[in-house]
């Protein structure tokens, strides 16, 4: 199995956070499904903002928490 997480930066609210982690998850999903893996083993996880992949200060390093983490079970 393929667990897909869904992270944000903490600029603004959180269910905005929510939804757009959702997104950049549903499209990597989408992206993996079209290169050959089979959709059943697929999975999202919405995380959003926390917990943050790299804590910043001041807004430093946001880009860092903008992203998706891709974790495969055996």
């Amino acid at each position: 199995n393929i667990w897909l997480f869904g992270h944000t930066d903490s600029v603004g609210k959180e269910d905005v956070n929510l939804e757009l982690a959702q997104k950049r998850a549903t499209a990597v999903r989408d992206y993996l499904a079209g290169a050959g893996v089979v959709p059943t083993r697929l999975f999202t996880e919405i995380k959003g903002e926390n917990p943050q992949l790299q804590r910043t200060a001041n807004n430093v390093r946001l880009r860092t928490n903008r992203a998706v983490v891709i974790v495969v079970q055996e």
